[in-house]
């Protein structure tokens, strides 16, 4: 892989590129793909589960600075619809 500079950077065949998403989907898919195969009470499931949060939790620790969740805070009371509204 070249950078800007037509310069080789073999960190770029691993990196993610600056798109985490495509690892979270892909984590996110083998896990699910693994639990309808070999059942979900399964040892291979909780393996691909185990790997799948390591993944997502990795991905939210390296958020970059300039990523728009890094100066978000969790949210303190639940969104969605009161009961008046969904009757």
């Amino acid at each position: 892989m070249l950078n800007k500079e037509r310069k080789w950077v073999p960190k770029q065949l691993i990196g993610y590129g600056g798109m985490s998403s495509s690892h979270s989907a892909i984590v996110t898919a083998v896990a699910t793909t693994v639990g309808f195969q070999e059942g979900f009470r399964g040892s291979l499931f909780a393996t691909a589960l185990v790997l799948a949060i390591i993944v997502l939790n990795q991905i939210v620790i390296e958020l970059s600075p300039e990523h728009p969740l890094t100066d978000s805070r969790p949210l303190l009371e639940l969104l969605g619809h009161t009961p008046p509204q969904v009757q």
